[in-house]
């Protein structure tokens, strides 16, 4: 669902799109119509902000999740989240590469198994397995969250690809290890790792770049051209393997949720 405000012209000047994460966790995100021409004004997104809200509460939503770039244009509109209902999460910082200038993986202990409807990676272990890499992670809380909703959240932007090719369990002696989430737009070649974990007991031995760079490999070989990825400031580990794959940073933001 779009909501606009549009110029006397009849031109779109600001709009966001409301969109359903998972469940009844829904998120906002903003647009620029152009980026040359940036006139919408603060009371322009706080009315978008409003209908937004409106109809998400109709959906009977819990959650709202929205992620404001770090930018001039919109430094008032984060000063009046918080009279939207809105607190702030955290802030995060974005990388992006061609996919073509991505180490590969050549020399990785970890084997792969992609998930499959006959097993052993069926739908419901591939949620299990999810729950388990994703204990520590300081941007999922699996003890709060219906980890099976989430896991088709990821796979549920029709834009995107959403086969099994999409979910790998990395094997470290015939063991499960880790898990990547890895999908692309085949339209635009934009390439996402959507999740990416290591189980407890693997953590300290220095698979996360392996792990890291299986998710390229996955986004290369479904036709992905562009890496576009994220985490949060406080993420150090993760930073540190975006900088040691020669990712580059591309812009910061805040997100904020505002709770239903």
């Amino acid at each position: 669902m779009n909501f606009k405000i549009f110029r006397d012209d009849g031109t779109v000047r600001a709009q966001i799109s409301v969109f359903q994460n998972y469940g009844d966790s829904y998120g906002f995100q903003l647009f620029w119509p152009s980026d040359n021409i940036r006139d919408a004004t603060i009371r322009d997104w706080i009315d978008l902000f409003k209908q937004g809200l409106e109809y998400v509460r109709n959906q009977n939503a819990k959650e709202v999740l929205v992620r404001v770039i770090n930018e001039p244009e919109l430094v008032g509109l984060i000063k009046e989240l918080s009279g939207l209902g809105f607190s702030k999460n955290n802030d995060r910082i974005e990388y992006r590469s061609e996919i073509s200038s991505l180490p590969n993986e050549y020399g990785s202990p970890i084997t792969w198994e992609a998930m499959s409807l006959a097993g052993p990676w069926t739908e419901k272990n591939i949620v299990n397995l999810l729950k388990e890499v994703g204990r520590g992670d300081p941007d999922f809380d699996v003890e709060n969250e219906d980890i099976e909703a989430v896991f088709k959240g990821y796979l549920n932007d029709k834009a995107l690809t959403n086969n099994a090719d999409c979910v790998h369990v990395g094997l470290c002696d015939g063991k499960a290890a880790a898990l990547v989430i890895a999908q692309i737009n085949p339209k635009t070649g934009w390439s996402r790792i959507t999740y990416m974990g290591i189980l407890p007991t693997f953590r300290g031995k220095g698979l996360g770049k392996w792990v890291h760079r299986h998710g390229f490999e996955m986004m290369k070989a479904q036709g992905g051209t562009l890496y576009h990825g994220g985490t949060l400031v406080q993420n150090k580990a993760m930073i540190n393997l975006f900088l040691s794959s020669g990712c580059k940073e591309y812009r910061s933001m805040q997100e904020w949720v505002c709770k239903l």
